[in-house]
């Protein structure tokens, strides 16, 4: 009901993979400066483009020009439903009724269209914020015991999601990583649901804005984690009037 397929990409080619930007406009920057830099020809993101900071038009508008699909996350979901909304703890809430206040009906409306998840079949990869076998629930992937049933809801040799911040690997033969910055092979035998972790709001004590780069011919998962101006994007959260700790966070 909810799944979109899509075959507008052709094979080989360079995928970017950047997620869970929340609105943070300095590291979403950083971010497409560096991949001009490179041979990418697709953007794809796994959604959470807004929420807990303060620049959700830019990010919106930037994150919608420069990438080929995007999906919604929980906090896309949270502008629309106010089910979503009450799973939030205080900070998230303060920030996403912000962030509604911040959007026109517009902004609303081109949230509203994308998809919950996407899978392109020329190019072997599915995308979906969370957990791709419950895709409205929004199911966290931290580690190997919340795999569950999440292979078995897509047919794809690769999925990317979103949600937890921290870059991770997945295995369907119940292997698990924590990704640092660098390249890393993937078995053609293999399937992988991977998470390239945060633009704008990493979790993994590594404060660097984190993207993913995956080669759909030599089957190669780069992460790449880049410096970026922490201090102006949190002195803009309390500036704004958001919590101080969304801002604390990032530094």
């Amino acid at each position: 009901m909810y799944e979109v397929r899509c075959t507008m990409y052709n094979i080989p080619m360079l995928y970017a993979i950047i997620s869970d930007i929340h609105s943070n406009l300095e590291a979403l920057e950083t971010v497409l400066t560096d991949i001009d830099r490179r041979r990418v020809e697709k953007i794809i993101s796994p959604g959470d483009i807004i929420g807990y900071g303060a620049n959700p038009s830019l990010c919106l508008a930037l994150a919608s020009e420069r990438c080929q699909v995007i999906v919604k996350g929980n906090h896309e979901e949270a502008i629309l439903s106010a089910k979503e909304r009450s799973k939030f703890n205080t900070w998230a809430r303060e920030a996403i009724l912000w962030t509604m206040d911040h959007l026109d009906q517009k902004e609303k409306d081109v949230i509203e269209s994308w998809p919950y998840i996407t899978t392109d079949q020329e190019a072997d990869l599915t995308l979906v914020h969370g957990s791709p076998d419950h895709i409205r629930q929004f199911r966290y992937l931290f580690e190997s015991g919340d795999i569950d049933n999440a292979f078995s809801a897509f047919q794809t040799g690769v999925c990317f999601v979103g949600h937890t911040h921290v870059p991770m690997l997945f295995t369907e033969s119940g292997r698990e990583k924590q990704l640092k910055a660098g390249s890393y092979p993937l078995d053609a035998k293999e399937r992988y649901i991977i998470n390239p972790g945060s633009v704008g709001q990493p979790r993994d004590g590594d404060r660097r804005a984190s993207y993913a780069l995956f080669d759909t011919e030599k089957r190669v998962l780069e992460i790449v984690r880049l410096d970026y101006d922490n201090q102006t994007a949190a002195r803009k959260i309390k500036t704004a009037g958001l919590p101080e700790y969304l801002g604390n966070r990032l530094l």
